[in-house]
């Protein structure tokens, strides 16, 4: 697997918005050799998006439509073509039937360790965007990250100890759908709807300063693990409500 500028672009706010099966077939391509800012070789192909949480690290996988589309690059010319070799792809997104071009990702190729000469092929039939962050991103993503039901999300209340509220009955657990993720910015994510933790577990917490957040889709029975928000701690007695009304994610990866 080749190495890659893991930076997620213009395409990744997409596909949070819409999920992965929201993808429509197309793309552009474009390889270039090292030191040079004009393409080699350019095209398009039919692709296809596969979300991986469960992967270590968790990923997105970027395929052609079918095996016989493997993107063949041949080198043509007189001379050859110098490593490391840079493979970008842009998804195209049909809106009234005019396709939207949006920037994906770089992905740096050292082949056999040569340069690729005339006649030389290189062939590529995966690549895959991979993520320091937490599995539950690629999940949401995968499922479409605004108002969709097939996402359930469960958020859980902790101190700074470490410790997470994990008693239903105590009320430091909120499990919901449509939580309203939506884009708020340049790696950044929001949600929009209040959460309500009322303390029933009849003593008071203390120094309750972060909220858990893990995504379920309607296919799987794995919580996978979102983020972890923090705030400043404040003690809830018994009986009372603390209320979140925004909630930011850090989605730089």
């Amino acid at each position: 697997m080749p190495s890659q500028n893991n930076k997620p672009a213009g395409a990744l706010d997409r596909l949070l918005n819409e999920g992965t099966a929201g993808f429509d077939a197309g793309a552009a391509y474009d390889l270039y050799e090292n030191g040079s800012n004009t393409p080699v070789k350019s095209g398009g192909s039919d692709t296809a998006i596969t979300a991986e949480p469960a992967n270590n690290p968790p990923r997105l996988t970027i395929t052609p439509g079918s095996s016989s589309d493997d993107l063949e690059f041949t080198n043509e010319s007189t001379g050859t073509w110098n490593e490391p070799l840079y493979f970008t792809w842009s998804p195209a997104f049909l809106i009234s039937n005019i396709p939207q071009e949006l920037e994906w990702v770089t992905f740096k190729f050292s082949t056999s360790g040569e340069d690729l000469g005339k006649g030389d092929t290189l062939i590529i039939n995966r690549a895959s965007q991979t993520f320091s962050g937490h599995p539950g991103f690629v999940s949401l993503v995968n499922q479409g990250g605004t108002s969709n039901s097939n996402i359930k999300y469960r958020f859980t209340l902790g101190s700074g100890s470490g410790d997470y509220l994990s008693d239903l009955s105590g009320g430091g657990i909120i499990i919901a759908n449509n939580q309203n993720y939506t884009t708020a910015g340049s790696g950044y994510i929001s949600i929009s709807d209040n959460l309500r933790f009322t303390n029933q577990s009849g003593s008071k917490w203390s120094g309750i300063d972060r909220v858990k957040c893990e995504i379920r889709d309607s296919g799987d029975n794995n919580w996978y693990l979102f983020d972890v928000a923090t705030f400043s701690s404040v003690d809830v007695p018994d009986l009372a409500e603390l209320r979140i009304t925004s909630l930011y994610h850090d989605l730089t990866y």
